[in-house]
């Protein structure tokens, strides 16, 4: 978990934040930086860190990236800013001031858990959605985890859909959530080939925005190599490399691109439990 901190405004360092028994090639300027006085700004360039270089043991409101700072390996670039358009999602009860607080990190949508595994709707789906509007997200979206052992594909969409419907909780993309493997879902892969079909069947029927929340470790073992019933649906999948892009997509489930990546997971940011996602478009 990442703990949020509220550190005080600082003017900037024009090099690193650092221990001050670090090599340094340039002066070391005290008053800048955050943490003990011990840690000091070492000016020195450091053009390719799109935020602040600091060692990484300090609070960083967005991401820590190797690679672009000088100096040792744990002074890294803190990248201050979010990559629009990033968004969370989220299984839990979020509140106004926490999504109030993601919003000013630059994180723009929100997709909520509306259904769970064990067959039943998510109570804090409704409030969780309005919440997010009233932090003016731009966008809203929802995810099923559906229950493959509980039966009845169609009628877990249309009581998921009628739960939010009758708590005036509007969304955009109804993602099926395609994970879990045998913990979930049938060792017979015709029978999950069908229920999926029956989950999207229902969708359409109700003329649902549908989209595929899974990825190749997932989706393969669950639906079989070769099926590709999914792939008319916008691609949401899940790789934790820390890096917002396409850049490590391989096809797969005759998806030939995505439209949506997970690329961090299980995380607290402005004390709500999040994953991270990223698009190049919110229009996805």
């Amino acid at each position: 978990f990442v703990l949020s901190i509220s550190i005080p405004a600082l003017a900037s360092c024009p090099g690193a934040c650092q221990p001050n028994s670090y090599p340094c090639p340039g002066s070391y300027l005290s008053g800048l930086c955050p943490g003990g006085n011990d840690i000091q700004c070492c000016e020195e360039p450091t053009p390719s860190c799109d935020g602040d270089c600091q060692i990484n043991s300090l609070p960083c409101t967005g991401n820590y990236t190797a690679g672009l700072c000088p100096g040792s390996a744990d002074i890294q670039c803190c990248e201050t800013s979010v990559i629009p358009y990033s968004g969370v999602d989220v299984s839990d009860l979020v509140s106004v001031n926490d999504f109030e607080c993601l919003k000013s990190m630059g994180y723009q949508f929100a997709i909520v858990r509306c259904w769970h595994s064990y067959g039943a709707p998510d109570t804090n789906a409704p409030q969780t959605i309005a919440n997010a509007l009233a932090s003016n997200f731009s966008r809203t979206d929802v995810y099923m985890f559906p229950c493959p052992s509980c039966g009845d594909a169609e009628g877990q969409v249309l009581e998921a859909t009628l739960f939010l419907k009758g708590e005036n909780a509007p969304f955009t993309t109804f993602w099926l959530d395609i994970e879990g493997g045998s913990d979930y879902w049938s060792s017979n892969i015709k029978s999950n080939q069908e229920f999926f079909e029956g989950l999207v069947s229902a969708g359409k029927s109700l003329g649902l925005q549908l989209g595929v929340y899974t990825s190749a470790s997932q989706w393969n073992p669950i639906m079989g190599t070769s099926y590709t019933g999914g792939s008319q649906y916008p691609l949401w999948y899940a790789h934790y490399d820390d890096s917002p892009s396409f850049s490590d997509f391989t096809p797969f489930g005759g998806w030939k691109s995505p439209d949506l990546k997970q690329y961090d997971g299980d995380i607290t940011l402005c004390n709500a439990g999040v994953d991270v996602n990223w698009s190049p478009t919110l229009n996805y």
